[in-house]
Protein backbone atom coordinates (compact mmCIF):
# COMPACT_ATOMS: atom_id res chain seq x y z
CA UNK A 1 0.00 0.00 0.00
CA UNK A 2 3.11 2.47 0.56
CA UNK A 3 4.47 1.64 -2.65
CA UNK A 4 0.74 1.93 -4.26
CA UNK A 5 0.45 5.23 -2.76
CA UNK A 6 3.72 6.60 -3.37
CA UNK A 7 2.68 6.53 -7.41
CA UNK A 8 6.03 5.18 -8.28
CA UNK A 9 6.61 2.97 -10.44
CA UNK A 10 10.22 1.56 -9.27
CA UNK A 11 9.12 1.18 -5.60
CA UNK A 12 5.91 -1.09 -6.74
CA UNK A 13 7.49 -3.15 -8.44
CA UNK A 14 10.58 -3.68 -5.93
CA UNK A 15 7.45 -4.34 -3.70
CA UNK A 16 6.30 -7.39 -6.23
CA UNK A 17 9.58 -8.75 -6.26
CA UNK A 18 9.98 -8.59 -2.76
CA UNK A 19 6.39 -10.15 -2.13
CA UNK A 20 6.80 -12.76 -4.44
CA UNK A 21 8.95 -15.04 -2.74
CA UNK A 22 9.05 -18.67 -3.80
CA UNK A 23 6.25 -19.83 -2.05
CA UNK A 24 2.73 -20.30 -2.82
CA UNK A 25 1.92 -17.14 -2.20
CA UNK A 26 2.82 -15.83 -5.49
CA UNK A 27 -0.45 -17.28 -7.63
CA UNK A 28 -2.49 -15.73 -5.25
CA UNK A 29 -0.89 -12.63 -5.20
CA UNK A 30 -0.35 -11.79 -8.75
CA UNK A 31 -3.93 -12.40 -8.96
CA UNK A 32 -4.70 -9.99 -6.71
CA UNK A 33 -2.53 -7.46 -8.59
CA UNK A 34 -3.62 -7.85 -11.76
CA UNK A 35 -7.53 -6.98 -10.35
CA UNK A 36 -5.83 -4.29 -9.08
CA UNK A 37 -4.08 -3.55 -12.23
CA UNK A 38 -7.36 -2.82 -14.26
CA UNK A 39 -7.53 0.67 -12.52
CA UNK A 40 -4.36 1.71 -11.54
CA UNK A 41 -1.88 2.26 -14.13
CA UNK A 42 0.94 2.26 -12.60
CA UNK A 43 0.39 -1.07 -11.36
CA UNK A 44 -0.06 -2.40 -14.46
CA UNK A 45 3.17 -0.90 -16.27
CA UNK A 46 5.17 -2.84 -12.72
CA UNK A 47 3.58 -5.94 -13.39
CA UNK A 48 4.31 -5.93 -17.17
CA UNK A 49 7.52 -4.83 -16.75
CA UNK A 50 7.93 -7.88 -14.24
CA UNK A 51 6.38 -10.28 -16.65
CA UNK A 52 9.19 -9.13 -19.12
CA UNK A 53 11.81 -10.23 -16.36
CA UNK A 54 10.57 -13.28 -14.53
CA UNK A 55 11.33 -16.68 -14.93
CA UNK A 56 9.03 -19.33 -15.72
CA UNK A 57 10.83 -21.88 -14.64
CA UNK A 58 8.58 -23.20 -11.72
CA UNK A 59 8.82 -21.42 -8.22
CA UNK A 60 4.86 -20.59 -7.94
CA UNK A 61 5.63 -18.38 -10.42
CA UNK A 62 4.57 -19.94 -13.97
CA UNK A 63 1.27 -21.18 -12.93
CA UNK A 64 0.59 -17.67 -12.24
CA UNK A 65 1.73 -16.61 -15.21
CA UNK A 66 -0.48 -18.77 -17.16
CA UNK A 67 -3.16 -17.55 -15.18
CA UNK A 68 -1.93 -14.00 -16.21
CA UNK A 69 -1.86 -15.05 -19.54
CA UNK A 70 -5.87 -16.49 -19.75
CA UNK A 71 -6.67 -13.57 -18.16
CA UNK A 72 -5.02 -11.33 -20.43
CA UNK A 73 -6.78 -13.29 -23.60
CA UNK A 74 -10.50 -12.86 -22.17
CA UNK A 75 -10.15 -8.65 -20.61
CA UNK A 76 -8.08 -8.35 -24.30
CA UNK A 77 -5.17 -6.67 -22.91
CA UNK A 78 -3.03 -6.38 -25.71
CA UNK A 79 0.16 -5.35 -23.94
CA UNK A 80 0.36 -8.17 -21.14
CA UNK A 81 -0.58 -10.45 -23.90
CA UNK A 82 1.98 -9.49 -26.18
CA UNK A 83 4.55 -9.39 -23.28
CA UNK A 84 3.74 -12.47 -22.13
CA UNK A 85 3.72 -14.27 -25.74
CA UNK A 86 6.82 -13.36 -26.35
CA UNK A 87 8.31 -14.29 -23.34
CA UNK A 88 6.80 -17.80 -24.20
CA UNK A 89 8.51 -17.96 -27.47
CA UNK A 90 11.72 -16.33 -25.96
CA UNK A 91 12.39 -18.68 -23.25
CA UNK A 92 13.63 -21.87 -23.07
CA UNK A 93 11.33 -25.04 -21.88
CA UNK A 94 12.75 -26.21 -18.73
CA UNK A 95 11.75 -29.83 -19.39
CA UNK A 96 10.53 -32.52 -21.53
CA UNK A 97 7.08 -33.05 -20.02
CA UNK A 98 6.50 -37.28 -19.40
CA UNK A 99 5.14 -39.56 -16.63
CA UNK A 100 8.48 -41.20 -16.32
CA UNK A 101 10.78 -38.44 -16.94
CA UNK A 102 12.82 -37.22 -13.84
CA UNK A 103 15.08 -34.17 -12.54
CA UNK A 104 17.37 -33.61 -9.74
CA UNK A 105 16.82 -30.65 -8.03
CA UNK A 106 18.47 -29.29 -4.95
CA UNK A 107 20.47 -32.46 -5.06
CA UNK A 108 17.50 -34.73 -4.91
CA UNK A 109 15.90 -36.68 -7.88
CA UNK A 110 12.45 -35.85 -8.35
CA UNK A 111 10.52 -37.47 -10.80
CA UNK A 112 8.33 -34.36 -12.69
CA UNK A 113 4.56 -35.26 -12.65
CA UNK A 114 4.68 -35.53 -9.00
CA UNK A 115 6.79 -32.43 -9.06
CA UNK A 116 4.48 -30.67 -11.08
CA UNK A 117 1.42 -30.69 -9.30
CA UNK A 118 2.79 -28.71 -6.49
CA UNK A 119 1.37 -25.14 -5.34
CA UNK A 120 5.29 -24.01 -5.57
CA UNK A 121 6.45 -26.32 -7.75
CA UNK A 122 10.15 -26.03 -8.54
CA UNK A 123 9.51 -27.12 -12.68
CA UNK A 124 7.43 -25.34 -14.63
CA UNK A 125 7.13 -24.77 -18.79
CA UNK A 126 7.67 -27.56 -20.74
CA UNK A 127 8.44 -27.75 -23.83
CA UNK A 128 5.10 -29.19 -25.01
CA UNK A 129 3.22 -26.27 -22.83
CA UNK A 130 5.55 -24.04 -24.84
CA UNK A 131 4.47 -25.55 -28.05
CA UNK A 132 0.91 -25.21 -27.17
CA UNK A 133 1.18 -21.83 -26.28
CA UNK A 134 2.75 -20.71 -29.30
CA UNK A 135 0.28 -21.95 -31.09
CA UNK A 136 -2.67 -21.33 -29.11
CA UNK A 137 -1.66 -17.46 -29.48
CA UNK A 138 -1.85 -17.72 -33.15
CA UNK A 139 -4.97 -19.19 -32.97
CA UNK A 140 -6.34 -16.26 -31.33
CA UNK A 141 -5.07 -13.95 -33.56
CA UNK A 142 -5.72 -15.95 -36.25
CA UNK A 143 -9.44 -16.41 -35.90
CA UNK A 144 -9.34 -12.87 -34.84
CA UNK A 145 -8.27 -11.53 -38.54
CA UNK A 146 -10.83 -14.58 -40.39
CA UNK A 147 -13.79 -12.84 -38.96
CA UNK A 148 -12.45 -9.58 -39.37
CA UNK A 149 -11.95 -8.65 -35.86
CA UNK A 150 -11.00 -4.98 -35.41
CA UNK A 151 -9.08 -6.64 -31.88
CA UNK A 152 -6.53 -8.28 -34.56
CA UNK A 153 -4.61 -5.28 -35.34
CA UNK A 154 -3.88 -3.68 -31.62
CA UNK A 155 -3.08 -7.39 -30.52
CA UNK A 156 -0.58 -8.25 -33.24
CA UNK A 157 0.96 -4.54 -32.58
CA UNK A 158 1.27 -5.24 -29.11
CA UNK A 159 3.42 -8.68 -30.03
CA UNK A 160 5.32 -7.51 -32.76
CA UNK A 161 6.67 -4.15 -29.76
CA UNK A 162 7.71 -7.21 -28.33
CA UNK A 163 10.72 -7.37 -30.69
CA UNK A 164 14.07 -5.61 -31.24
CA UNK A 165 16.71 -6.09 -33.28
CA UNK A 166 18.14 -8.52 -30.34
CA UNK A 167 15.93 -10.83 -31.09
CA UNK A 168 17.54 -11.10 -34.83
CA UNK A 169 20.29 -13.73 -35.88
CA UNK A 170 22.63 -13.98 -38.28
CA UNK A 171 20.80 -16.57 -41.43
CA UNK A 172 22.09 -20.13 -41.50
CA UNK A 173 21.31 -23.19 -43.92
CA UNK A 174 21.89 -26.91 -43.02
CA UNK A 175 22.77 -29.26 -45.51
CA UNK A 176 20.74 -32.95 -46.44
CA UNK A 177 21.38 -35.35 -49.49
CA UNK A 178 18.43 -37.13 -51.18
CA UNK A 179 20.06 -40.30 -52.67
CA UNK A 180 18.48 -42.43 -55.44
CA UNK A 181 19.30 -44.46 -59.00
CA UNK A 182 18.98 -43.08 -62.66
CA UNK A 183 17.87 -44.92 -65.34
CA UNK A 184 21.24 -47.10 -65.61
CA UNK A 185 20.91 -48.15 -62.46
CA UNK A 186 23.93 -45.92 -60.61
CA UNK A 187 23.61 -44.37 -57.44
CA UNK A 188 23.79 -40.43 -57.30
CA UNK A 189 23.31 -38.28 -54.45
CA UNK A 190 21.68 -34.32 -54.59
CA UNK A 191 22.71 -31.89 -51.99
CA UNK A 192 19.56 -30.24 -50.54
CA UNK A 193 20.12 -26.70 -48.66
CA UNK A 194 17.64 -24.84 -46.83
CA UNK A 195 18.11 -21.41 -45.75
CA UNK A 196 16.95 -20.13 -42.49
CA UNK A 197 15.32 -16.75 -41.85
CA UNK A 198 17.00 -14.05 -39.61
CA UNK A 199 13.72 -14.78 -37.21
CA UNK A 200 13.49 -18.67 -37.84
CA UNK A 201 12.34 -19.29 -34.41
CA UNK A 202 9.95 -16.84 -34.17
CA UNK A 203 6.68 -18.61 -35.03
CA UNK A 204 4.08 -15.55 -34.50
CA UNK A 205 6.46 -12.63 -35.21
CA UNK A 206 6.15 -14.57 -38.99
CA UNK A 207 3.03 -15.66 -39.03
CA UNK A 208 1.89 -12.04 -38.34
CA UNK A 209 4.34 -10.47 -40.83
CA UNK A 210 5.03 -13.34 -43.25
CA UNK A 211 2.05 -15.31 -43.73
CA UNK A 212 1.68 -14.59 -47.24
CA UNK A 213 5.73 -14.05 -48.08
CA UNK A 214 6.81 -15.38 -51.34
CA UNK A 215 9.93 -15.38 -49.36
CA UNK A 216 9.23 -16.89 -46.47
CA UNK A 217 7.43 -20.20 -45.69
CA UNK A 218 7.06 -22.61 -42.82
CA UNK A 219 9.38 -25.36 -42.45
CA UNK A 220 7.35 -28.44 -42.90
CA UNK A 221 6.13 -30.54 -39.90
CA UNK A 222 8.25 -27.39 -37.91
CA UNK A 223 7.86 -24.14 -35.80
CA UNK A 224 10.79 -22.67 -37.61
CA UNK A 225 10.58 -20.21 -41.10
CA UNK A 226 13.01 -21.19 -43.90
CA UNK A 227 13.57 -19.08 -47.19
CA UNK A 228 11.37 -20.46 -49.91
CA UNK A 229 13.62 -21.91 -53.34
CA UNK A 230 15.37 -19.09 -55.16
CA UNK A 231 15.56 -16.48 -52.19
CA UNK A 232 18.22 -15.79 -49.95
CA UNK A 233 19.28 -13.03 -47.36
CA UNK A 234 20.67 -11.05 -50.18
CA UNK A 235 16.76 -10.91 -52.35
CA UNK A 236 15.55 -7.57 -52.88
CA UNK A 237 12.46 -7.09 -50.64
CA UNK A 238 8.83 -7.79 -52.41
CA UNK A 239 6.70 -4.95 -53.69
CA UNK A 240 3.81 -7.11 -52.88
CA UNK A 241 2.44 -7.27 -48.90
CA UNK A 242 3.70 -10.13 -47.00
CA UNK A 243 1.74 -9.98 -43.59
CA UNK A 244 -1.22 -11.78 -42.94
CA UNK A 245 -4.74 -9.96 -43.31
CA UNK A 246 -3.35 -6.84 -45.08
CA UNK A 247 -6.96 -5.57 -45.17
CA UNK A 248 -7.36 -5.28 -41.53
CA UNK A 249 -4.23 -3.29 -41.19
CA UNK A 250 -5.76 -1.13 -44.19
CA UNK A 251 -8.57 0.00 -41.98
CA UNK A 252 -6.55 0.60 -38.58
CA UNK A 253 -3.50 2.60 -40.38
CA UNK A 254 -2.70 4.31 -36.55
CA UNK A 255 -1.64 0.55 -35.60
CA UNK A 256 1.25 0.89 -38.43
CA UNK A 257 2.11 4.66 -36.89
CA UNK A 258 2.21 3.21 -33.85
CA UNK A 259 4.73 0.42 -34.98
CA UNK A 260 7.12 3.32 -36.97
CA UNK A 261 7.44 5.33 -33.34
CA UNK A 262 8.00 2.98 -31.16
CA UNK A 263 9.34 -0.35 -32.70
CA UNK A 264 13.05 -1.07 -32.33
CA UNK A 265 12.85 -3.77 -35.18
CA UNK A 266 14.25 -3.10 -38.59
CA UNK A 267 11.75 -5.86 -40.07
CA UNK A 268 9.27 -4.25 -38.41
CA UNK A 269 9.65 -0.93 -39.98
CA UNK A 270 10.05 -2.49 -43.46
CA UNK A 271 6.45 -3.45 -42.57
CA UNK A 272 5.12 -0.81 -41.23
CA UNK A 273 6.06 1.48 -43.90
CA UNK A 274 5.27 -0.52 -46.88
CA UNK A 275 1.84 -1.27 -45.45
CA UNK A 276 1.69 3.06 -45.02
CA UNK A 277 2.46 3.63 -48.60
CA UNK A 278 -0.23 2.01 -49.24
CA UNK A 279 -2.39 3.49 -47.15
CA UNK A 280 -1.18 7.48 -47.83
CA UNK A 281 -4.33 8.99 -48.25
CA UNK A 282 -5.01 7.88 -44.17
CA UNK A 283 -2.16 8.15 -42.83
CA UNK A 284 -1.73 11.92 -43.71
CA UNK A 285 -4.69 12.79 -41.73
CA UNK A 286 -2.88 11.35 -38.86
CA UNK A 287 0.39 12.78 -38.49
CA UNK A 288 1.83 16.32 -37.05
CA UNK A 289 5.38 17.61 -36.92
CA UNK A 290 6.00 15.63 -33.69
CA UNK A 291 5.48 12.31 -35.49
CA UNK A 292 7.60 13.61 -37.96
CA UNK A 293 10.34 14.68 -36.02
CA UNK A 294 10.26 11.06 -34.44
CA UNK A 295 10.09 9.16 -37.68
CA UNK A 296 13.07 11.13 -39.23
CA UNK A 297 14.96 10.37 -35.76
CA UNK A 298 15.05 6.68 -36.06
CA UNK A 299 18.46 4.18 -37.10
CA UNK A 300 16.30 2.40 -40.19
CA UNK A 301 16.92 3.99 -43.58
CA UNK A 302 13.45 3.11 -44.45
CA UNK A 303 11.49 5.16 -42.05
CA UNK A 304 13.74 7.86 -42.48
CA UNK A 305 13.26 7.91 -45.99
CA UNK A 306 9.45 7.48 -45.36
CA UNK A 307 9.41 10.53 -42.84
CA UNK A 308 10.84 12.80 -45.77
CA UNK A 309 8.27 11.66 -48.18
CA UNK A 310 5.30 12.07 -45.56
CA UNK A 311 7.34 15.62 -44.64
CA UNK A 312 7.50 16.70 -48.25
CA UNK A 313 3.52 16.28 -48.11
CA UNK A 314 2.20 17.47 -45.13
CA UNK A 315 4.95 20.63 -44.76
CA UNK A 316 3.37 24.15 -45.71
CA UNK A 317 5.33 27.21 -46.33
CA UNK A 318 3.25 29.59 -45.17
CA UNK A 319 2.87 27.61 -41.97
CA UNK A 320 6.47 25.99 -41.46
CA UNK A 321 7.07 24.41 -38.21
CA UNK A 322 10.31 25.11 -36.37
CA UNK A 323 10.83 21.78 -34.93
CA UNK A 324 10.56 19.80 -38.36
CA UNK A 325 12.92 21.56 -39.75
CA UNK A 326 15.35 21.33 -37.36
CA UNK A 327 14.71 17.05 -37.30
CA UNK A 328 15.23 17.24 -41.09
CA UNK A 329 18.80 19.17 -40.45
CA UNK A 330 19.58 16.24 -37.74
CA UNK A 331 18.41 13.66 -39.36
CA UNK A 332 20.79 10.58 -40.28
CA UNK A 333 19.65 10.59 -44.14
CA UNK A 334 21.56 13.08 -46.57
CA UNK A 335 18.36 14.04 -48.82
CA UNK A 336 16.66 15.38 -45.44
CA UNK A 337 18.84 17.41 -44.22
CA UNK A 338 19.60 18.77 -47.82
CA UNK A 339 15.41 19.39 -48.43
CA UNK A 340 16.19 21.05 -44.70
CA UNK A 341 17.93 23.62 -45.87
CA UNK A 342 15.93 24.40 -49.19
CA UNK A 343 13.21 25.13 -47.01
CA UNK A 344 14.90 27.41 -44.82
CA UNK A 345 16.85 29.08 -47.11
CA UNK A 346 13.40 29.46 -48.83
CA UNK A 347 12.50 32.00 -45.76
CA UNK A 348 16.07 32.71 -44.36
CA UNK A 349 15.35 35.72 -42.48
CA UNK A 350 12.21 34.53 -41.17
CA UNK A 351 13.96 31.62 -39.60
CA UNK A 352 17.14 32.71 -38.08
CA UNK A 353 15.02 35.61 -36.54
CA UNK A 354 13.54 32.81 -34.61
CA UNK A 355 15.12 32.95 -31.17
CA UNK A 356 15.32 28.81 -30.44
CA UNK A 357 16.42 28.10 -34.02
CA UNK A 358 19.71 28.48 -34.38
CA UNK A 359 21.05 27.17 -31.10
CA UNK A 360 20.84 23.38 -31.90
CA UNK A 361 22.32 23.98 -35.32
CA UNK A 362 25.31 25.00 -33.86
CA UNK A 363 25.83 21.46 -32.33
CA UNK A 364 25.44 19.40 -35.60
CA UNK A 365 27.33 16.46 -36.24
CA UNK A 366 26.61 16.98 -39.83
CA UNK A 367 29.48 19.07 -42.12
CA UNK A 368 27.19 19.78 -44.63
CA UNK A 369 24.91 21.85 -42.29
CA UNK A 370 27.67 23.08 -40.33
CA UNK A 371 29.05 24.51 -43.11
CA UNK A 372 25.75 25.76 -44.88
CA UNK A 373 25.21 27.28 -40.96
CA UNK A 374 28.45 29.52 -41.11
CA UNK A 375 27.37 31.02 -44.51
CA UNK A 376 23.81 31.70 -43.45
CA UNK A 377 25.30 33.52 -40.41
CA UNK A 378 27.95 35.29 -42.51
CA UNK A 379 25.11 36.71 -44.58
CA UNK A 380 22.63 37.68 -42.01
CA UNK A 381 22.44 40.32 -39.55
CA UNK A 382 21.01 39.49 -36.41
CA UNK A 383 19.02 41.32 -33.94
CA UNK A 384 21.13 41.40 -31.01
CA UNK A 385 17.85 39.81 -28.94
CA UNK A 386 18.80 36.59 -31.25
CA UNK A 387 22.32 36.87 -30.70
CA UNK A 388 21.96 37.16 -27.06
CA UNK A 389 18.93 33.92 -26.61
CA UNK A 390 21.76 31.89 -28.90
CA UNK A 391 24.64 32.33 -26.62
CA UNK A 392 22.64 31.73 -24.07
CA UNK A 393 21.66 28.42 -25.52
CA UNK A 394 24.78 26.94 -26.77
CA UNK A 395 26.45 27.79 -23.38
CA UNK A 396 23.56 26.11 -21.49
CA UNK A 397 24.03 22.83 -24.03
CA UNK A 398 27.84 23.67 -23.29
CA UNK A 399 27.50 23.53 -19.34
CA UNK A 400 25.41 20.06 -19.76
CA UNK A 401 28.17 18.25 -21.27
CA UNK A 402 30.45 16.14 -19.00
CA UNK A 403 33.42 13.83 -19.00
CA UNK A 404 31.77 10.46 -20.73
CA UNK A 405 31.18 12.49 -23.62
CA UNK A 406 32.18 10.87 -26.75
CA UNK A 407 34.44 12.14 -29.74
CA UNK A 408 31.52 13.25 -31.85
CA UNK A 409 29.96 15.38 -28.90
CA UNK A 410 33.94 16.75 -27.96
CA UNK A 411 33.76 17.69 -31.51
CA UNK A 412 30.36 19.33 -31.62
CA UNK A 413 31.14 21.11 -28.44
CA UNK A 414 34.27 22.74 -30.04
CA UNK A 415 32.60 23.30 -33.36
CA UNK A 416 29.68 25.56 -31.42
CA UNK A 417 32.13 27.57 -29.61
CA UNK A 418 33.89 28.44 -33.23
CA UNK A 419 31.09 29.26 -34.48
CA UNK A 420 30.10 31.38 -31.56
CA UNK A 421 33.34 33.05 -31.69
CA UNK A 422 33.17 34.36 -35.24
CA UNK A 423 29.63 35.17 -35.94
CA UNK A 424 29.25 36.74 -32.23
CA UNK A 425 32.23 38.00 -30.76
CA UNK A 426 31.15 40.96 -29.54
CA UNK A 427 28.51 40.45 -27.38
CA UNK A 428 30.93 37.17 -26.02
CA UNK A 429 33.11 40.05 -25.20
CA UNK A 430 30.79 41.47 -22.88
CA UNK A 431 29.72 38.27 -21.58
CA UNK A 432 30.07 38.41 -17.82
CA UNK A 433 33.40 36.93 -15.95
CA UNK A 434 31.36 34.53 -14.26
CA UNK A 435 30.38 32.75 -16.86
CA UNK A 436 33.99 32.67 -18.65
CA UNK A 437 35.34 31.76 -15.36
CA UNK A 438 32.86 28.95 -15.46
CA UNK A 439 33.48 27.92 -18.97
CA UNK A 440 37.20 27.88 -18.20
CA UNK A 441 37.14 25.64 -15.11
CA UNK A 442 34.69 23.29 -17.14
CA UNK A 443 36.36 19.47 -17.25
CA UNK A 444 36.15 20.26 -21.40
CA UNK A 445 37.68 23.42 -21.26
CA UNK A 446 40.67 21.94 -23.25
Amino acid sequence: QIALSSGCEADFRAAIESDLTYTKQAYHSIAQLYLLASGQATVHRALLRWCGEVSFRGGGYFKSLRQLYKAAEFRNDFRLLGTLAYQIEKQPAFFDHSPYRGLRLDGQWVRIAQEIKHPQSRVGFSRQTKAYLTRRTWRNLYRKGQVGDPNYVPLAVAILLSFSDADEKNTFSTTRYEYGRDANGNWYSNAIKTFFSPFASWSVFNEILYRNSPRYRRANGRHQWIYRDSHTALSPLPAEREEAFPELWDRQVAGLLHLLAESRSRVVHEFAVKAARANLAAVLPLIDADFLSLLLSKEYKVSTQFGLELARQWYRADEPSIPLLQALLRCSLAEARQQGMEWVDDQKERFFQAADFIAPLLFSPWETVSEWLDHSLTALTLPETVQTTTIARAIGRMNEADQQSDATERRCLLQAGQLLEKHFPSLLYHASFQLVQHLLSHPLAE
